[in-house]
């Protein structure tokens, strides 16, 4: 593919996804705070990555910029003991990024989708059987009541941990015997701690 030219400034693979960060920041394109930070982390993490080659991923020319790039920006992030979650999470953004980029006219195609990216291995989730449950509840009762009663609302409402712990008084509702799971709190990561967010809906 070739970069279109007299367009931008941005001819660098690290500037195209910086734009991409900005066009989030500045509203353009809506998303979720915790999403916003991971984006954030996975194009640093990305932009600093140097290859097998010794090219840095984010200094690469998008003019120059092929699959086969890609593919070796996802082999050198595994090598530095990158996750395969994490890889294929910058591989959503950066692919994200590219086609932002292809709209704006700073290149005419995205060569993220030729690249494959590292398959990860399903597992089956693991529910515990209520006799298990009934024993977690029983000892942890003895030592910290207020844990176990954490225990007791997720068990019996089957909420998330995060969404337990963003749980607020007006989110609860005494007399009606109700409450209104809206938002979750989820670690940002070095130097943005934890994010009180709204789930998809607010609701």
């Amino acid at each position: 593919h070739r970069l279109v030219t007299g367009k931008t400034s941005a001819r660098s693979v690290g500037a195209v996804m910086k734009k991409y960060l900005d066009a989030i920041e500045s509203g353009t394109i809506e998303m979720a705070p915790s999403t916003v930070v991971t984006s954030r982390s996975a194009v640093r993490s990305m932009s600093n990555m140097v290859l097998s080659d010794g090219r840095q991923f984010g200094s690469i020319r998008l003019s120059k910029l092929g699959w086969r790039d890609i593919e070796a920006l996802y082999a050198a992030m595994k090598a530095a003991g990158r996750g395969t979650a994490w890889v294929r999470r910058c591989a959503t953004v950066l692919s994200q990024s590219l086609e932002f980029g292809k709209k704006r006219g700073l290149l005419d195609s995205n060569p993220s989708r030729d690249a494959q990216r590292p398959r990860t291995k399903r597992t089956k989730p693991f529910s515990p059987t209520a006799e298990q449950i009934r024993d977690v509840i029983s000892h942890v009762d003895g030592k910290d009541p207020e844990l176990a009663d954490m225990v007791r609302l997720l068990v019996s409402t089957g909420m998330r941990r995060g969404e337990l712990l963003a749980l607020r008084w007006e989110d609860i509702d005494l007399t009606a015997t109700e409450v209104n799971v809206s938002a979750a709190l989820v670690d940002g990561g070095k130097g943005v701690g934890i994010v009180r967010k709204a789930t998809k809906t607010s609701d």
